[in-house]
């Protein structure tokens, strides 16, 4: 399983404002469903990420018997590769939002109706 996001800021050992403890990179990014993260950038592609990059996280399992994610960089996508994806998940979020779920819905005493 993949999401994405749009990198906000780049973290890399190579920055002169970034002091680091090994040679990784990491991303900030604003996820398609307006969460925050920051994630570790794969090695191969740590050099190649920029800020507005439209990127892919890895959130497939670490293992077969580990069910936490991944949580990597794994891909950058660009033109309208990059455009055509946030755009559908940016509005199935946006969709998904303007219809409530049964969690959401307001729930009226018996008396008050």
């Amino acid at each position: 399983m993949f999401h994405p996001g749009k990198v906000l800021t780049v973290f890399s050992p190579d920055d002169k404002d970034v002091h680091s403890a090994d040679g990784s990179t990491q991303a900030m990014l604003l996820m398609w469903d307006e969460n925050l993260l920051t994630l570790q950038v794969d090695p191969r592609i740590a050099g190649k990420i920029k800020e507005e990059d439209v990127v892919l996280a890895d959130y497939s399992p670490v293992a077969s018997n580990v069910p936490a994610p991944k949580m990597t960089v794994t891909k950058i996508l660009k033109g309208e590769n990059a455009d055509r994806v946030w755009k559908e998940y940016k509005e199935h979020f946006k969709k998904r939002k303007e219809k409530p779920s049964s969690a959401q819905a307001v729930q009226v005493p018996v008396g008050y109706r």
